[in-house]
């Protein structure tokens, strides 16, 4: 055997190094297909260590081995779906393979440490985990924060990449919702002002994770009013067919970038989802 077969034979067992980010350091970061790899302000990364709450667990489900992630040598294709909040974000998890009885523990409300590999999935950012294990001390979790912002601190800082991508794909605009008048409202002023809104909210984050004033954290549900509403008014108007994004951006007074943001978030949630291009259900 040459070296040089043996030098490629060694690449496909290489184990990636663990970075340890908050959940919007991978929110925020640009997903690069060509490498499955995510851009973040650490460089690009793969394999991610976060530590966090879980909010939701969806029930065990076997698949079939030409749904799972793994390949098609692996025949345990049980899997096992969490969401982990962090404080700066939420992201959802998935394990394969596993012995359900060893993750009794992924309940709502308790804190874990995972390591998995990035994954994109419906345009979202999600991990294949190697393994998700409970915190029974919550300082480990403030260790972690300590870690990543001395990594923040003391480690050069990287561009995220920008790859163009179509910023309202889910929707289907008529003529005069076009791009061109997206975010006016009639009287011609413009109605960005919640998007810059969310923008500051970005600033505060990353001023609090790069100062000492660790134990703070951003409330993962300050805009759960905003949700709320937008859920209870899709069930209220949906005549079966769906409520359209214009109907609900004009009624709530929501931009549509902004609107879009909140939708995905919903269907993430498993709040709600698309019954055609651009009108949404609630469950």
């Amino acid at each position: 055997m040459s070296l040089d077969s043996m030098n490629n034979d060694a690449s496909r067992f290489k184990r990636l190094p663990v970075m340890r980010v908050l959940i919007q350091d991978l929110t925020k970061g640009q997903w690069i297909e060509e490498e499955k790899m995510v851009s973040t302000r650490y460089g690009r990364i793969k394999r991610v260590r976060i530590c966090g709450t879980v909010l939701d667990r969806k029930e065990p489900v076997q698949d079939n081995a030409e749904d799972s992630f793994l390949d098609d040598s692996f025949n345990q294709n049980t899997r096992l779906s969490f969401q982990v909040d962090d404080g700066t974000g939420r992201i959802w998890g998935t394990l394969w393979g596993i012995a359900i009885e060893d993750y009794a523990h992924l309940q709502p409300g308790a804190i874990v440490d995972i390591v998995g590999i990035t994954r994109q999935y419906r345009n979202r950012i999600s991990l294949t985990c190697e393994y998700a294990r409970l915190l029974q001390d919550p300082n480990w979790e403030t260790v972690h924060v300590l870690r990543v912002l001395e990594r923040r601190k003391f480690k050069p800082k990287f561009e995220i990449e920008t790859i163009e991508n179509t910023t309202f794909d889910d929707f289907s605009f008529e003529s005069e919702n076009d791009m061109s008048t997206a975010g006016t409202l009639p009287n011609g002023e413009s109605s960005f002002s919640d998007s810059v809104h969310l923008e500051n909210k970005d600033v505060v984050v990353e001023t609090l994770s790069e100062d000492t004033n660790l134990g703070q954290k951003m409330d993962a549900f300050e805009n759960m009013d905003v949700l709320d509403q937008i859920v209870n008014f899709i069930q209220t108007n949906d005549n079966g067919d769906g409520v359209s994004i214009q109907k609900i951006s004009e009624s709530l007074s929501v931009s549509l970038p902004t609107l879009k943001s909140h939708l995905d978030q919903l269907s993430q949630d498993i709040r709600i989802y698309k019954t055609s291009a651009g009108h949404y259900t609630a469950y």
